[in-house]
């Protein structure tokens, strides 16, 4: 769920095939989500029915990254009321060698 004054910001780390670094140190890099409406975030696919009005599915696409062997996510929610922060319930990340 996110209230529409709220905003989600999507982070990740790719560990390359030649990395040294412990995952730690290796900084974040912003993603941005695949649909946005004048600097909005905007759904990806709207809620299915009234009974899951709260729920929204968001979707990102990163691409042109180099080799890696693992990699990961972070979101970060922002804004509005903080006693009613934005909920993820399901999180998954796809990588796709092509």
């Amino acid at each position: 769920f996110r209230h529409e004054s709220e905003d989600l910001l999507l982070y990740y780390k790719i560990i390359r095939t030649d990395e040294k670094r412990h995952p730690e140190d290796i900084n974040w890099t912003q993603a941005e989500f695949n649909l946005r409406l004048s600097g909005v975030l905007a759904p990806a696919y709207p809620a299915p029915n009234s009974e899951d009005a709260e729920r929204t599915e968001y979707s990102a696409t990163i691409d042109n990254l180099p080799a890696f062997l693992g990699f990961l996510l972070k979101v970060v929610g922002k804004g509005g009321n903080s006693a009613k922060p934005p909920r993820v319930e399901k999180l998954k990340g796809i990588a796709l060698d092509e």
